[in-house]
């Protein structure tokens, strides 16, 4: 319950009701999708449970980190298709598209590592700072597992953030 004006004033300007969508999300490719497919002008309880996939190269894969204990951010995909209520991400991102929604799978982002983390300081990277680096396809991608190997083979350390049990596929990466 909100106490005061001031907290009123703030959830009624900062609160973005999402939804959660099913644990398995069905996703579509692009290039296979229709309009209809993922129609963001209904409301959140009408919009279809899945996400739209882009293959999409990157310029860049590590970011400078603002978060304390971490120097870089690394984040194989953009966009997330578990779409969480409580998720952060959507409010720092500023992406034109709903949260949930899309998820863009960095097909090179692996090389572009490779490159940076031979001439890049080497520091702590935070895998996974603003979407899930083990959602669903990356089962399929096996992005995330390819950026691991590369910052063990090269002794980086890492701190991933996720919530899903996929993350044991690459323990034998992170002993």
């Amino acid at each position: 319950m909100l106490r005061n004006a001031k907290t009123a004033a703030h959830a009624r300007i900062f609160y973005k009701p999402r939804r959660n969508p099913p644990a398995q999300a069905n996703i579509v490719k692009a290039s296979e999708a229709n309009k209809t497919e993922c129609d963001l002008s209904l409301p959140a309880s009408r919009q279809l449970s899945h996400s739209v996939l882009n293959e999409v190269v990157c310029r860049t894969a590590l970011s400078d980190s603002g978060l304390e204990g971490l120097d870089y951010s690394l984040n194989p995909y953009k966009g997330c298709a578990h779409g969480c209520i409580y998720c952060y991400a959507p409010d720092i991102t500023h992406v034109e598209r709903a949260w949930g929604t899309f998820v863009d799978a960095k097909m090179n982002v692996a090389e572009v590592l490779e490159q940076e983390t031979r001439t890049k300081r080497r520091g702590v990277v935070g895998l996974g700072t603003v979407t899930d680096p083990y959602q669903s396809l990356e089962e399929k991608y096996k992005l995330t597992r390819k950026c691991l190997e590369i910052l063990a083979k090269r002794k980086w350390p890492v701190c991933i953030q996720t919530k899903s049990a996929l993350v044991l596929r690459d323990v034998d990466l992170l002993k």
